[in-house]
């Protein structure tokens, strides 16, 4: 079915054609998750918008009936916040923010609360989608970077796939030039004395990173970290990937106690806190 599908989607999404995916995939989202849920393309972006009443849920470059707001919020919650439930007037950091998925369940999770949250996209097309979300969806109190968090302030790069999830960063002039800066600076010059939560998500950059947060982790209550050892076959061994011992030995070091390590397909996460 799901080879039906995108066949259906490369044959179609082109600009003459796209009324008949925003027709046909409208029609089978209404009919899956309820008649408040809608697909709209977005002529001037070139964007798919997913939506529910009035409230944007996804925005990516195609049209995908399987979204809906209970699968973002289980996806988010059950993955992410396992150990941690977000409180009144927290710090919430988002490194890997993507198209906003979690951005966008985090807000919905907890919309009775006041908190502070600031993510980092690193992509400027994937962090176009995320500015659309967060600046259509007017939220209060979230602040977006495009900026790729690292060990030394420096200008990186980062690869251009169609899966926006699995692009990566390098030193090697491949892909998009991307400023980056440690998040030890952005802490000190936005006067941030405690953070919260922080969640990371990057794709095997998690180390050069973390190497980048003395300060920041030393004021930081909670951790969630998703390494991807398990890439690294698919990359021929890639040391770039292979980083959980790292990101354990580190934030041990930082005082933090290991709650979990998960182990998934593509990822072994580490659950970590000081409370």
């Amino acid at each position: 079915m799901n080879k039906i599908k995108f066949l259906f989607i490369d044959l179609f999404n082109k600009k003459p054609f796209k009324f008949i995916l925003k027709n046909t995939f409208g029609l089978i989202t209404k009919c899956k998750n309820g008649f408040s849920y809608s697909i709209e393309y977005d002529n001037n972006s070139d964007f798919w918008i997913h939506k529910k009443d009035d409230e944007i849920i996804c925005v990516d470059d195609i049209p995908n009936y399987s979204i809906s707001i209970d699968r973002l919020l289980h996806t988010t919650n059950s993955y992410f916040f396992k150990h941690y439930s977000i409180k009144e007037n927290d710090v919430i950091i988002d490194i890997g923010a993507g198209i906003g998925d979690d951005v966008f369940a985090i807000k919905k999770h907890n919309s009775d609360k006041k908190f502070s949250l600031y993510a980092f996209e690193a992509h400027p097309k994937t962090y176009e989608k995320l500015n659309y979300l967060v600046t259509n969806n007017s939220y209060n109190n979230v602040y977006i970077y495009q900026k790729a968090v690292v060990d030394v302030p420096k200008n990186i790069y980062i690869s251009e796939t169609e899966n926006h999830s699995a692009n990566r960063i390098n030193e090697n002039a491949k892909g998009y030039k991307v400023e980056g800066i440690t998040l030890d600076n952005f802490v000190e010059s936005n006067d941030i004395q405690t953070i919260n939560f922080i969640k990371f998500n990057i794709e095997g950059a998690e180390r050069d990173a973390l190497k980048g947060m003395h300060k920041a982790l030393s004021i930081t209550k909670n951790i969630v970290v998703a390494c991807h050892d398990k890439l690294a076959p698919y990359y021929n061994n890639d040391p770039h990937f292979i980083t959980f011992d790292f990101v354990k030995n580190l934030l041990l070091e930082h005082d933090f106690t290991i709650l979990e390590v998960e182990e998934s397909l593509y990822h072994i996460t580490i659950y970590a806190s000081k409370n």
